[in-house]
């Protein structure tokens, strides 16, 4: 039985990466909740400060939204509105 803080792993034993981007209210949460699973999350908060609630071996703080995005499966963005998420559009891996 797997223990339940390790990773869900690939192929190449790597625990998965995932891009998320905003840690407000509702996105910090959903970030614990996946570090507690044992992804690695690959995060982008306009205040970073934020990801200081995240248990710190298990994610990489990123300066942009891009480098939050990079080599990864996917990303989740969790921002306040449509305004915010337009900021997000022209990510390029």
């Amino acid at each position: 039985m797997k223990n339940q803080t390790q990773a869900p792993e690939t192929a190449n034993t790597q625990p998965k990466k995932i891009g998320f981007i905003g840690l407000g209210s509702m996105g910090a949460p959903m970030a614990k909740n996946l570090v507690k699973a044992g992804y690695h999350l690959q995060v982008y908060n306009r205040t970073m400060s934020k990801a200081n609630e995240l248990d710190q071996e298990f994610i990489t703080r990123c300066t942009t939204p891009a480098m939050a995005a990079k080599n990864v499966q996917f990303v989740v963005t969790m921002v306040s509105d449509d305004d915010a998420l337009g900021n997000f559009q022209n990510i390029t891996r």
